[in-house]
């Protein structure tokens, strides 16, 4: 991975396309740091994938917990700062906004309460 420009390339997508997104400075700064010579950010010859530290995490919190769910934490946490559906859409790499409802956590009620503050706003 370059990190010569704003952007990551991800070349190998579960929709089968090409993806480009943008890198903040601060996430930029902290995937330079722990780069590797061989490309990959995080390697680690001790930790070979997420398994063991998903074990964990769902000892202590439940079965009801995986790696994919936090996707869900993610897009109810853009939501309440009120973040475009469209937007949530792209961070998630999907074309259609719409697929991001299923990820979306938030309750109604503070979905009515920012829709009222923008209104008010």
């Amino acid at each position: 991975m370059s990190f010569k420009y704003d952007d990551c390339i991800l070349p190998n997508t579960k929709n089968d396309e090409e993806q480009k997104i943008f890198l903040p400075p601060n996430v930029k700064e902290a995937l330079a740091e722990f780069r590797h010579d061989f490309g990959w950010v995080f390697e680690s010859p001790l930790i070979p994938d997420a398994k063991r530290q998903t074990a964990k995490l769902k000892a202590k919190l439940g079965n009801w917990f995986t790696m994919h769910y936090t996707r869900n934490a993610m897009v109810s946490a853009m939501a309440e700062q009120g973040v475009d559906a469209i937007y949530m859409s792209g961070t998630l790499g999907y074309n259609d906004p719409n697929t991001i409802t299923k990820y979306l956590t938030m309750s109604h009620m503070q979905r009515s309460k920012i829709a009222s503050n923008m209104i008010q706003g």
